[in-house]
């Protein structure tokens, strides 16, 4: 099976072939019969297609070697043609390339999304968690075999080196609400993180590190959080040994065992119907089934356990416990009246 583009990169050789026999055809015909350029392209093309429509006029010796050559050359030119024209539309890359180019036209249009680079066996653990919240996620991955696998479940993504500065303008990271950098390498994931700081100064960047001292590093980077795997689920390990019940608990709050019920976040935009009322008049609990165990003030405050008597200001962030999907719902209400 010839690899990844060569069935592409000998269809367009095939036609540039094509398209110089045409040029040399119609200069060989002027010079060597003396007829004009558009006799002696029309004689080229009836030539190498093998039309056969006859001659315009009578040729001589050295014109009808030349059209021997021609129709030689010509026969094997169109024939590779419709060879790896076949094989393209065979293999399905022609249908790959017209889904690509819809995928970059979406692409273009993102906003609020957040990018994953890197989706590996961590990256597949987070694109699964971001897409159980509905999340909006544009993966980033320079292996053609994770990229199939994209495509196949029709998962928005860019084929490339995320390292690239170019690769995260066409992922428009500065319109982005997030990035994730989860590829293997610290010293990657150091140099992604540095560029998207630079290109969106405002952006929350969560940064994979496989060791431990590449957490400073990816800090002093621009990292707004850095998670090592290895490390955390050591920790997990132990308390899961030491605090087995606890632990339980707390996966049950996180939504670990039941997707579908976890902890959430509430933005409570400026224009929101919440904003000045308290929690005893919302009757949050009753009507939407949801806990709300914190609130974080916009001047970073936070509130634990709030009473009915709290009242709810603007760019308040309730941490709630329910229904992933009432939370979500909520979200959306208030983006879409701050919109408008």
């Amino acid at each position: 099976m010839r690899p990844q583009g060569a069935r592409y990169g000998l269809l367009f050789s095939s036609i540039g072939l094509f398209a110089a026999l045409l040029g040399g055809g119609t200069i060989g015909y002027h010079l060597i019969e003396d007829w004009s350029y558009f006799d002696g392209f029309y004689m080229t093309v009836i030539t190498i297609t093998t039309i056969g429509f006859g001659e315009l006029y009578p040729l001589s010796r050295d014109g009808r070697i030349f059209t021997v050559v021609l129709a030689l050359g010509g026969v094997g030119t169109v024939a590779s043609i419709l060879s790896s024209a076949a094989s393209v539309i065979i293999s399905g890359e022609f249908s790959r390339a017209m889904r690509g180019r819809h995928m970059e036209h979406d692409i273009r249009k993102m906003e609020g999304h957040t990018i994953l680079c890197g989706c590996g066996r961590t990256g597949q653990v987070v694109l699964e968690e971001l897409q159980q919240c509905k999340e909006q996620v544009l993966v980033i991955d320079r292996s053609r075999a994770v990229c199939d696998e994209l495509e196949s479940a029709q998962v928005p993504h860019i084929c490339a080196d995320a390292t690239h500065d170019v690769v995260l303008e066409q992922a428009r990271v500065s319109t982005a609400k997030g990035l994730i950098s989860a590829l293997p390498d610290d010293a990657d994931n150091v140099f992604v993180t540095l560029t998207a700081r630079g290109m969106a100064p405002s952006l929350l960047i969560v940064a994979r590190a496989a060791q431990k001292s590449s957490e400073r590093k990816l800090i002093r980077a621009g990292a707004t959080r850095v998670i090592l795997p290895n490390e955390v689920g050591g920790r997990h390990m132990a308390h899961v040994m030491l605090r087995p019940e606890t632990v339980r608990f707390v996966d049950e709050l996180t939504g670990l065992h039941n997707p579908s019920v976890g902890l959430s976040e509430i933005h409570i935009s400026a224009s929101s119907s919440w904003v000045g009322k308290t929690l005893g008049e919302l009757h949050i609990r009753s009507e939407t089934g949801l806990n709300i165990l914190a609130i974080r003030h916009d001047n970073g405050e936070l509130a634990v356990d709030p009473g009915p008597v709290t009242r709810f200001a603007a760019n308040d962030v309730l941490i709630v416990f329910g229904l992933l999907e009432k939370s979500h719902a909520l979200n959306r209400e208030f983006s879409a009246n701050s919109a408008g």
